[in-house]
C-alpha cells in the first residue's frame, strides 16, 4: 500500500466503519455450539457485534465460553424445559430432539429478533428456529455445519456424485444406502421433515459453512453456496497453553501419568446404561493407564469404584485442549463430528463407539481411512 492512501476496513466490514450485529443461534448441546465458537471468536476481531441465542437452561455449561468469545449470550426462554425434559418430550412424542428445540425455541427467538433485528443470522444446522426467524423476516441466513460432505447430502437428499454414470447421454447416479438414509427413507422420528426443512433452507441459498477434513469426504463437486472450511480450531501451542492455566488439577493429573492416558467421551446427549459404565470402567482398569473420562454427574453412580485415583472422572472436560496434550494416548469417542475433528488434528488414535444419528457414518468413514 503506498503512502497516503486509505487503509483497506477489516474483511466484513462496511466501507463507512458501520459493525454487523450477527445473531448466532445454537442448540444448547456442546457437540453444537463448541464448533460455532471460533467463529464468533473471529467475527468479534473483525469488528462486529456478536450475539448467541441458545437455551436458558445451557447458561452454566455456557455463557463463560460465549462471553470468552467477546459475545453477548442471550438465553431464550424454554417454558420451564430442561435438558431432561426436552429428551422426555422427544421420547414421548416419537420425534428428533431438533425438533421438539425447535418448536420450544421459536416463540422467544421470534421476540428477541423482533426487539433487535440483526444483519445476519449464523444457525447451527441442529437450530433451524434461527433459520425459520430468518426467513421470515427476510434476514441473510449463515448455516453451521459440524459434520461430512456425505452427512449433508443424507439430510438433504442429494445424489452421491461418486456413483454417477453417463449413458447415451443420460446422467445417472444415486444415494448410497445406510442407517441414516433408511432413518429417513422410513421418518423414523420424523427425520424426513426436519431434512425436508434443512434442504428448503440450502435451497433458497444459505450459505453453509461445512467443516470437514480433507480425505475423509469423497471428492465431489459441491453448489455455490456450500463452503468447505476444515476445522475452526485455535493454534496448538495455544491451546496446550491454556489447558495448563485454567485447568490446573487436570494439568496435574496428566503430568502424574507417565505411562499416558486414555480419554473417554460419549458426548453431551447420550445416556450410558448402568451396565455400560461398568463395562467401560473394568475393561479400561484392566489396560493399567490411566484415564480421563468425561462422564455425567448422575451415571457416576454407576462406577463400580469411587474416586479410583487412576481416574479423571468429570461431568465435563475442556476436551479440545485436552487432546492436544501428549500425555494422551487414545481416545474413545461416540463419533461426534466436532470431536472427531479435533481428535484427528491432534493426531490420536480412535476407537469409535458410535450411538445415533450421523455417529455411526463418521465411524465408518475414519475405519474405512484407517484412523479408527
Amino acid at each position: 500500500m503506498e503512502e497516503g492512501q486509505p487503509k483497506e476496513p477489516p474483511l466484513g466490514v462496511h466501507d463507512d466503519g458501520n459493525k454487523l450485529s450477527v445473531a448466532v443461534v445454537c442448540t444448547a448441546h456442546s457437540g453444537h455450539m463448541l464448533p460455532v465458537l471460533p467463529i464468533c471468536s473471529e467475527l468479534f476481531k473483525r469488528g462486529h457485534q456478536i450475539k448467541v441465542y441458545t437455551a436458558d437452561y445451557g447458561k452454566a455449561e455456557f455463557e463463560k465460553k460465549v462471553k470468552q468469545t467477546g459475545s453477548e449470550i442471550v438465553l431464550l426462554d424454554m417454558q420451564g424445559h430442561t435438558a431432561d425434559s426436552i429428551t422426555e418430550k422427544r421420547r414421548k412424542e416419537n420425534r428428533m430432539t431438533f425438533l421438539v428445540l425447535e418448536e420450544i425455541m421459536l416463540p422467544a427467538l421470534r421476540i428477541e429478533f423482533i426487539k433487535s433485528k440483526p444483519d445476519v443470522v449464523v444457525a447451527d444446522f441442529a437450530a433451524l428456529a434461527g433459520a425459520t426467524i430468518a426467513e421470515e423476516m427476510d434476514i441473510p441466513l449463515v448455516l453451521n455445519l459440524p459434520g461430512p460432505l456425505s452427512l449433508l447430502r443424507t439430510l438433504c437428499g442429494m445424489v452421491d456424485t461418486s456413483t454417477a454414470f453417463n449413458f447415451l447421454g443420460l446422467h445417472v447416479a444415486r444415494q448410497r444406502l445406510d442407517a441414516m438414509v433408511l432413518g429417513k427413507w422410513m421418518n423414523v422420528q420424523h427425520q424426513a421433515a426436519w431434512g425436508e426443512k434443512l434442504r428448503h433452507h440450502v435451497g433458497r441459498g444459505a450459505v453453509v459453512l461445512i467443516q470437514t477434513i480433507w480425505g475423509l469426504d469423497v471428492t465431489t463437486p459441491v453448489y455455490p453456496n456450500l463452503v468447505v472450511t476444515g476445522p475452526l480450531l485455535p493454534p496448538a501451542p495455544d491451546l496446550r497453553d491454556r489447558l495448563k492455566r485454567e485447568h490446573g488439577e487436570l494439568f496435574k493429573f496428566l503430568r502424574d501419568s507417565p505411562k499416558g492416558v486414555v480419554y473417554v467421551t460419549t458426548g453431551s446427549i447420550v445416556t450410558l446404561h448402568d451396565w455400560q459404565v461398568s463395562v467401560l470402567y473394568t475393561g479400561l482398569k484392566k489396560t493399567e493407564y490411566r484415564v480421563v473420562w468425561s462422564l455425567k454427574e448422575e451415571q457416576q453412580k454407576s462406577l463400580p469404584i469411587k474416586d479410583d485415583p487412576n481416574f479423571f472422572i468429570s461431568k465435563w472436560t475442556p476436551q479440545v485442549e485436552l487432546l492436544q496434550d501428549p500425555a494422551v494416548e487414545a481416545v474413545i469417542t461416540h463419533c461426534g463430528w466436532g470431536g472427531v475433528l479435533e481428535t484427528l488434528t491432534a493426531g490420536k488414535p480412535i476407537v469409535a463407539m458410535p450411538f445415533f444419528g450421523e455417529q455411526p457414518l463418521n465411524a465408518r468413514l475414519m475405519q474405512e481411512y484407517g484412523v479408527a
